[in-house]
């Protein structure tokens, strides 16, 4: 979208509008995956299991 932006409209390149880009672009892809695991209808001890094998249990706090 930055090219595209920069092509056609003639727009010089804003290293902040590719920050701000890469900033929404996780926050949706945390929602999804917050849907997704809303969706599976997952208990506390599934998401435990789930997040310790993907070695995150120690980095993150599970709050449910």
């Amino acid at each position: 979208m930055i090219i595209w932006n920069m092509i056609t409209k003639r727009e010089p390149y804003k290293k902040t509008q590719a920050k701000d880009t890469a900033q929404k672009t996780k926050e949706s892809g945390l929602r999804q995956v917050q849907r997704r695991i809303v969706a599976l209808n997952l208990s506390q001890d599934e998401l435990i299991r789930l997040f310790s094998k993907a070695s995150l249990s120690n980095t993150y706090k599970i709050v449910v």
